[in-house]
């Protein structure tokens, strides 16, 4: 058994298809730095069934398919095809020729192939695995490779030495066997439990059994006795429909004016069906007319409970009103009072200035001290002038408040007069 060929699709730096035949004996390849040796390896070692990343130098498992450059565009695949020569039977199948192939999706879906056939990873590895061709075997040495493994433990070079002798495929067979044999004890677990539940359930089925039986012969008794009641029924029966018969001779007579009755009581009924439609009709025009005063009811003691509210308002208004009214009435009478009183203020200002006046009048014929008690009399004179404007602006606002408060006041009578009508009809 050899590698016959190899066949390589968007696989790293593989953009076309890529196809390398290999003749039988030793073959090598070469070429210079980055033309893409060590990836004809890893597509190799990746078809075989490797699931590390790392093995394949990347980071995720996606990277290995063709991600494009400047002229191309990214593949949506990766696809590498093996065909093993097979004309020894080496491999565990009948044909001359063994094709394996794993396709990966840009989408993360995987699938292999053997010989066209769809199949699982772990039938590649059953078919490959004794012929050293795991996907973590020695038959590929990476760089450095060498070294790890003369400095390793013993017990990491016992793999490659399990795997030189072949019997990695019983290690894994065993392995899988042992998986198998946990399930099977796990599966006898939940046997016991159901063989626990069944059992517990037998007792109470076996009582329902008891008493299924026993409800069959109650059954099997009541048909029994259904059977005979029926019998002795039909006799009865038999004897009271020949007493009918004899009673339906005798009937038969009057059968005859029980018909003519029957036809007078029909058109009687007819006519007594007309007049019940009709007195129907009235009833159902009543029934709406109930209906529609009953409407009206409603609404007249919606209104009514309306007008109520309306009414209590009114009347707290009224009251307010009213309080308002009297409080006017002493602020009005305070104003009058204070009027007067500014008047006779006013009165004796004008008397003042009157004295003022003639005093003026004789200063003027006087000498130096009679100029000097003419300024005097004259800033006396300007004094009471002012103090008379001011007590006039005062009577002035006093008046228009007065006279503000007297239509404040009209206007709250006629509210008050309005309220109460409104009272009065509301009552009404």
């Amino acid at each position: 058994m050899y590698l016959k060929r190899l066949e390589i699709v968007g696989f790293k730096s593989f953009a076309d298809a890529f196809e390398m035949e290999f003749l039988e004996g030793i073959s090598c390849i070469v070429g210079p730095n980055g033309c893409g040796k060590s990836n004809i390896a890893d597509a190799i070692r990746w078809a075989l069934g490797s699931q590390s990343p790392t093995e394949l130098r990347a980071d995720r498992m996606e990277d290995i398919i063709f991600s494009g450059t400047v002229q191309r565009k990214s593949q949506g695949m990766a696809e590498v095809v093996l065909t093993f020569d097979n004309s020894k039977r080496e491999l565990d199948l009948d044909f001359d020729e063994v094709t394996v192939t794993r396709r990966l999706f840009r989408s993360g879906d995987s699938e292999y192939l053997l010989n066209g056939n769809r199949c699982r990873l772990m039938d590649i590895t059953d078919l490959i695995v004794d012929r050293g061709l795991g996907s973590n075997g020695y038959w590929i040495l990476e760089k450095n490779m060498t070294d790890t493994i003369i400095e390793s433990g013993p017990s990491d070079r016992r793999f490659l030495f399990d795997e030189a002798a072949g019997i990695v495929k019983y290690k894994m067979q065993r392995h899988r066997a042992e998986l198998k044999l946990n399930a099977a004890g796990a599966d006898l677990e939940r046997l016991d439990d159901i063989i626990y539940e069944v059992k517990r359930n037998v007792s109470s089925l076996r009582s329902q059994v008891s008493a299924f039986r026993r409800w069959e012969r109650a059954e099997r008794r009541i048909t029994e006795i259904r059977c005979l009641m029926d019998h002795r029924t039909l006799q009865e029966s038999a004897a009271n429909l020949r007493k009918l018969e004899e009673k339906m001779k005798l009937c038969s007579g009057s059968e005859q004016k029980a018909t003519a009755a029957v036809s007078a009581s029909t058109a009687r009924q007819s006519q007594a069906r007309i007049a019940l439609e009709k007195a129907q009709i009235r009833l159902d025009g009543e029934h709406s007319q109930c209906a529609i005063i009953d409407g009206e009811m409603s609404r007249i003691h919606e209104q009514l409970a309306v007008t109520e509210e309306r009414n209590r308002n009114t009347s707290s208004r009224i009251e307010s009103l009213l309080r308002e009214s009297s409080n006017e009435k002493k602020r009005a009478e305070e104003l009058r009072q204070n009027a007067d009183e500014l008047m006779k203020s006013e009165r004796s200002l004008r008397k003042r200035i009157s004295d003022a006046e003639s005093n003026l009048e004789k200063a003027s014929c006087g000498n130096e001290q009679a100029e000097k008690h003419f300024a005097e009399s004259t800033s006396e004179l300007e004094k009471a002038r002012e103090e008379y404007r001011m007590i006039s602006d005062t009577v002035q606002s006093l008046q228009k408040e007065y006279t503000d408060n007297l239509r404040d006041r009209e206007r709250a009578k006629q509210e008050i007069e309005h309220a109460l009508e409104r009272r009065q009809e509301l009552e009404s």
